[in-house]
């Protein structure tokens, strides 16, 4: 059996919500200045140095990267926040739970609009070009997974489940 270990990295894009989490983040640090400086000027430097610090810390964990593991018909998929804090988002046997993977695209409305209990999107953008899902059986239901692999981790599950794995676009 060929022992297979790809990893890909993908790094979320800034959209509107995050762009607006941002902004209430800086103008809570700008109101907790103003205030820290009307309240006594012992405590300032303090309310300074707690308020920046937040700050840089809550401004840094928006920043998310997802990280596929492929290894041995494993995937794994991890959430990486300000490349600092790792979650676990998925782990599944694709040779046991695949039910099918495809590219995101209009062809597979069907399978897409099927009812699952949980639905991870681990692309960069909504609308990221190279978009694939995949539909995992598990004890509760169903699972759809939105990803963005590369070539060589399609060509590696296809390994694992060659008739689960759709390629047209």
């Amino acid at each position: 059996m060929d022992d297979v270990f790809i990893e890909r990295l993908v790094a979320r894009k800034m959209g509107p919500k995050e762009m607006a989490i941002k902004a209430l983040i800086a103008l809570a640090v700008v109101v907790l200045l103003l205030v820290s400086m009307m309240i006594s000027p012992i405590w300032v430097p303090l309310l300074v140095a707690v308020a920046v610090a937040g700050g840089w810390y809550l401004w840094t964990i928006t920043n998310v990267e997802y990280e596929y593991s492929l290894s041995n018909g494993e995937l794994t998929v991890d959430a990486i926040y300000g490349q600092r804090r790792r979650k676990n988002q998925l782990e599944a046997n694709l040779r046991e739970r695949l039910e099918l993977m495809a590219p995101l695209s209009p062809r597979y409305q069907s399978e897409l609009s099927r009812s699952c209990v949980r639905v991870l999107d681990a692309a960069s953008a909504p609308n990221a070009d190279g978009r694939w899902f995949l539909l995992l059986r598990g004890e509760n239901g169903l699972t759809r997974v939105i990803f963005e692999p590369d070539q060589r981790m399609v060509d590696a599950i296809r390994r694992c489940a060659p008739s689960k794995v759709q390629t047209e676009w």
